[in-house]
């Protein structure tokens, strides 16, 4: 089964893959499919109606472009790596090894398994080099309001930003899986009122929500696109 949503990773036939990059001018790019190096659901544009799309982000050595793709859904498979922030594999000297510790700490007290995005995981999952020590730490919190209180949640993030060396990116996901900037949902749910949020996601698009309505939505609304 694929699951087709912001963040998940795919990874594509190599057969498909000669189809619509076998003529890239760069060989890392006409050799992804075949290391079994994966790419990143993304929304479609207006005029992408046929496919699956598709992002391959290239490290900065090559260019640091995001490519977009269209593939046919039966070219895909779920990649078989990790991207929990817990599996990455770290060398003792990996200058982001102490940071992603405090995070994982953060996360046992609010039951949580983050996920790791952006520069992080597109290093550990191929190998190449994406981080610097510029480089922010992408992490996906994703929480259900009935089991997480992500106010809390929320509120300790912060708190330990100045714990950190790196800066602290990334978003919350709900169950319906909109997701929402970090820091923008922590200041917007601090304020007084119902403030809204700027919320993503591949079923609805880009709207603006309300805090409220994110913290409180029913688990029963969530539908992931599968497709076998």
């Amino acid at each position: 089964m694929v699951l087709i949503r912001r963040h998940a990773l795919v990874t594509v036939s190599p057969s498909a893959w000669r189809e619509v990059a076998g003529d890239h001018p760069l060989r890392e790019v006409r050799d992804w499919a075949a290391l079994r190096r994966p790419l990143v659901c993304r929304r479609p544009a207006p005029d992408e109606d046929a496919g699956v799309a598709l992002g391959l982000p290239l490290p900065p050595s090559l260019g640091k472009l995001r490519l977009p793709f269209l593939l046919p859904m039966d070219s895909l498979t779920p990649f078989d790596g990790s991207t929990a922030l817990s599996a990455l594999d770290a060398k003792p000297d990996s200058f982001w090894r102490p940071d992603v510790a405090k995070l994982l700490r953060l996360a046992i007290r609010h039951d949580i398994a983050p996920e790791a995005t952006g520069s992080l995981l597109w290093q550990s999952v191929t190998g190449l080099d994406y981080l610097s020590a510029t480089s922010d730490l992408d992490i996906l919190w994703r929480v259900d309001p009935v089991r997480h209180d992500t106010a809390s949640l929320l509120r300790d993030l912060a708190a330990l930003t100045n714990a950190l060396t790196m800066r602290l990116d990334g978003e919350v996901i709900f169950p319906d899986d909109r997701g929402v900037q970090w820091r923008e949902l922590h200041d917007s749910a601090s304020r007084d009122g119902d403030e809204t949020v700027l919320a993503k996601s591949l079923r609805h698009g880009v709207e603006m929500v309300t805090v409220t309505s994110l913290f409180t939505r029913d688990t029963a609304s969530s539908r992931d696109v599968m497709a076998s």
